[in-house]
């Protein structure tokens, strides 16, 4: 059963992103994030930091934005 659902918002420059609770059924934090390398690193630890469950009870939820959600530049323009 998962524990978090992580909602991410993608555009070109940045990627919002929330962690909702199932226990709480609240939005525990939200942040933005650059739409780059360093920021999924950020992004990851950001993720570590506010969770307590293991990565079984997490469900990660990108929205489809054309190709904002790719990491590569040359795709993205």
């Amino acid at each position: 059963m998962k524990k978090v659902f992580i909602g991410i918002d993608f555009s070109k420059l940045k990627f919002d992103s929330a962690i909702y609770s199932v226990d709480t059924k609240a939005i525990v934090v939200t942040k933005v994030f650059d739409n780059e390398q360093s920021g999924y690193v950020d992004f990851l630890q950001w993720v570590k930091a506010n969770t307590r469950c293991q990565k079984s009870g997490m469900l990660f939820c990108g929205e489809y934005t054309d190709v904002h959600w790719l990491a590569d530049p040359v795709l993205t323009g």
